[in-house]
């Protein structure tokens, strides 16, 4: 009779587990989830606002994010998600560079945010065919490999080029 219990209770949390999901295991995954997904949606706001102000501009890329401000919701990037603080986007040109680049720069990176930002550079780089780099500052830093752990410092900046 015992054997019996053990077996029902030995499929019971077999069946949890497999029905909890990862966030069983990872309870950091729903917040990568949701922070990552958040970015992509930034990300394409951002890019529809360059892109409607190229239509209205001849084909110019803004230099900044203020110069098409006016093409975004509300003229910003709404913040999105519970790491929203953390995260910060601007469009610069960099130094010795003439196309503008997209930066996401992440200040105090968590172990959830990190995992965020590469859930978000492997989303982009699935999406459309751009350059992306991980340094410590716009315009500079190492390629990025979604099969490589990416390190981050205290200040992460995430550059998206060839959008």
């Amino acid at each position: 009779m015992m054997q019996i219990i053990y077996v029902v209770m030995a499929i019971a949390l077999v069946s949890l587990v497999t029905l909890g999901g990862i966030s069983y295991f990872n309870s950091d995954a729903p917040l990568k989830a949701i922070t990552s997904r958040g970015l992509v949606a930034q990300y394409e706001t951002i890019t529809a606002g360059i892109v409607s102000y190229r239509t209205v501009n001849n084909g110019i890329t803004p230099g900044s994010l203020a110069q098409f401000s006016g093409f975004l919701p509300e003229g910003r990037v709404k913040p999105y998600g519970p790491s929203a603080r953390k995260f910060e986007w601007s469009v610069e040109t960099p130094e010795g560079q003439q196309e503008p680049v997209i930066c996401l720069t992440l200040v105090d990176p968590g172990k959830a945010d990190r995992a965020s930002v590469n859930q978000f550079a492997a989303e982009v780089l699935k999406r459309e065919n751009v350059d992306i780099t991980i340094g410590e500052n716009c315009g500079v830093g190492a390629g990025f490999d979604e099969t490589e752990p990416t390190t981050y410092g205290e200040t992460a900046v995430v550059t998206v080029r060839g959008f």
